[in-house]
């Protein structure tokens, strides 16, 4: 599939990971400006093997989604480099396990991190994707996540 997002700006939350990482080599490859967010510096140091010769091309922030106000500078960030077309949500995560032996923090965690820094980074995009009249929201998930296991099968 082809298409052309010269001139206009993407973010992809947790750019860096395995997910994230696809999804930016595609917007490159699309002439887009691309925000890929990130936690670890460790992940940020790797991200540049895995898109290599792209740093006119992408933007490394370090962002706490689940944090409102880091969320709000990086769109600010993002509006700095020109009109936002796009918000790609790919931050997330899972745990394997039972639900009796699933400790409530461990709850918090997935529900920050699936469920909070989609809501917080959707709602401060909202007026700025607005703004380009176009603008999309896209909530990606790894496909893995999706097929049963057996361990989640079992009740």
């Amino acid at each position: 599939m082809n298409f052309d997002f010269e001139n206009k700006t993407v973010i992809v939350t947790w750019g860096t990971g395995a997910l994230g990482v696809s999804i930016v080599n595609t917007f490159i490859n699309a002439n887009a400006k691309v925000i890929a967010t990130y936690r670890d510096e460790q992940q940020a140091k790797s991200f540049w093997l895995n898109v290599p010769d792209s740093k006119n091309k992408v933007s490394l922030v370090k962002c706490e989604l689940t944090n409102q106000q880091d969320v709000d500078n990086l769109l600010i960030k993002a509006s700095s480099l020109g009109q936002l077309r796009a918000l790609i949500n790919a931050a997330g995560g899972y745990r394997y396990g039972l639900i009796e032996e699933t400790e409530e923090p461990v709850l918090n965690s997935l529900l920050d991190y699936n469920l909070k820094t989609t809501y917080l980074t959707s709602r401060s995009a909202i007026p700025f994707l607005r703004k380009s009249q176009l603008g999309s929201i896209v909530n990606a998930v790894s496909y893995t996540h999706l097929e049963p296991t057996r361990l989640g099968m079992i009740s």
